[in-house]
């Protein structure tokens, strides 16, 4: 059980961008046409860690920074494919979630989200993605059920729903001790 504490959302705020819209990543819906990415493309990214994420291109050296989860910032295509090959671990941990073309800085693209996972062959990594604008729904859980549903999450989509988890009971807006209870044997956590 969740309650709503007005005071207290600042603080989650500054972790998470809990007014990110939800991603729904519909890998099945490419493109007939399978549009071209070129390179100078630029991708709206959002950022799937609760604290600050950096990544530094190798091939030029730019430097891209998100400072909290459910930050978006937009990267050229380049910058993608040199993460793939050379990070693959933002992928593999679903550090990142790719929103689709930025159409305000790349209008002539129309290729679509599920086409850009395809292009970049990380399609297998995001079956069972959990993103910042999920945990108010993950609090609705049954205790029952917390188990089997984060056996599903990677080992970072875990301990960044500790991260929240915790934050969400020092705030107060989390107080079911039973669910509570769940949680943190499910993620080691340890109750104080």
């Amino acid at each position: 059980m969740a309650r709503k504490n007005t005071n207290n959302t600042e603080s989650i705020q500054a972790i998470i961008d809990t007014e990110a819209e939800k991603t729904t990543i519909n890998l099945k819906d490419t493109s007939r046409d399978n549009p071209p990415i070129h390179d100078h493309v630029y991708i709206k990214v959002k950022s799937n860690v609760i604290g600050e994420l950096i990544y530094v291109n190798p091939r030029d050296g730019e430097e891209f920074r998100w400072h909290r989860a459910g930050e978006v910032l937009s990267l050229p295509m380049s910058a993608l494919r040199a993460m793939r090959a050379s990070q693959a671990a933002f992928f593999q941990n679903q550090w990142i979630i790719i929103l689709g073309v930025d159409t305000f800085m790349s209008s002539e693209c129309t290729a679509k989200p599920a086409d850009i996972y395809k292009v970049l062959g990380i399609i297998g990594y995001y079956q069972n993605i959990v993103e910042p604008a999920d945990y108010e729904t993950i609090l609705s859980w049954k205790p029952a059920e917390v188990e089997q549903r984060v056996a599903l999450m990677t080992k970072s989509g875990k301990d960044n729903l500790a991260v929240a988890i915790k934050a969400y009971v020092d705030n107060g807006m989390l107080y079911d001790l039973r669910l509570i209870r769940a949680f943190y044997a499910v993620l080691g956590l340890e109750l104080a």
